[in-house]
């Protein structure tokens, strides 16, 4: 990870398998538009800040089975660019995160 890099993790769901190298529709792909964070539901379990290494050792858990009958899983993992995990509003803005997937079928 980034040095001092800050990061959040989410939990989401897709209706259907992608490849490596599939894009993934972020409006039409998860099966719910809003992804729950990894942790307590309120999302103050879910930020991590990577050390002057950028290593990062943590434990996620989630108060729900994460095994379900959906076609696949993936743990969005946002990088938070400015170091703040909120924009103007909820969320952060689009040009303060970079997000990477984790992807389990």
């Amino acid at each position: 990870m980034i040095p001092n890099g800050t990061y959040t993790f989410w939990l989401a769901y897709l209706k259907r398998k992608v490849s490596v190298g599939q894009r993934i529709d972020f409006a039409n792909d998860f099966v719910n538009q809003t992804n729950p964070p990894i942790g307590p539901s309120d999302g103050s379990g879910n930020v991590v800040v990577a050390d002057a290494d950028g290593k990062i050792n943590l434990r996620l858990e989630h108060s729900t089975c994460i095994l379900t009958d959906e076609v696949a899983l993936v743990i969005p993992v946002l990088y938070h660019l400015n170091g703040k995990t909120f924009g103007g509003g909820h969320q952060p803005d689009a040009e303060e995160m970079v997000q990477l997937l984790v992807y389990f079928e």
